[in-house]
């Protein structure tokens, strides 16, 4: 268990006031910069992305979960859109994506949150 630690290591410089020791340790300045951001949402966002697409932990279940995301039941797609038509369907169908990449944080695409994910969960899995 590295990752309370680190977190530990972390307010026991702050509190002890030596800034300077905790920002030259790379993990420890990670921690403390994602944990200052002003929104967390767009990292969080980025760590469900990671999660979503790393298909190196149980990789046939993942593929199915993503697949299943957008290609709903039938019976989902009704309760969502409200419409039991065989038209409407196939156009529910079509919409589904659209209204997942409405939904969808575009902020957790930008560099910086990226490179903090994939910092962090390098940091985890040492």
């Amino acid at each position: 268990m590295k990752q309370p630690r680190l977190a530990d290591q972390a307010l026991t410089l702050l509190a002890e006031g030596r800034v300077d020791e905790a920002t030259d340790r790379e993990e420890i300045a990670l921690l403390l910069e994602t944990a200052l951001i002003e929104s967390p949402a767009a990292v969080a966002e980025a760590a469900r992305l990671f999660e979503y697409l790393d298909l190196s932990r149980h990789p046939i279940r993942k593929i199915g979960n993503l697949f299943s995301l957008l290609f709903t039941s039938r019976s989902h797609l009704e309760q969502l859109y409200g419409e039991t038509g065989q038209r409407s369907i196939f156009w529910n169908y079509l919409r589904r994506p659209i209204d997942l990449m409405g939904r969808f944080t575009w902020a957790s695409l930008s560099p910086g949150n990226l490179r903090r994910v994939r910092r962090l969960r390098k940091i985890s899995c040492l």
